[in-house]
């Protein structure tokens, strides 16, 4: 979708980072196991411009989000 390759995962993991600091939350989950939130950015790579989702999930209330997927929207 981005011409991206192997060498390029920073650049998408900046991309994605950078996203969730500016970009409302559109769906939470709340179980046993955490929380889980979902945004829905539009991220820019290679001149090349894509709607995703991205969930986070928040193993306790003071844990810090580690992504669990991001996939484009259609």
């Amino acid at each position: 979708m981005f011409g991206l390759v192997e060498q390029d995962a920073e650049r998408l993991w900046s991309a994605i980072a950078a996203a969730a600091l500016g970009s409302p939350v559109v769906r939470v989950r709340a179980g046993p196991w955490g929380l889980g939130c979902d945004i829905r950015p539009v991220l820019e790579l290679n001149q090349r411009t894509a709607a995703i989702v991205v969930a986070w999930h928040y193993s306790e209330p003071d844990a810090a989000p580690r992504l669990v997927t991001a996939y484009p929207t259609p």
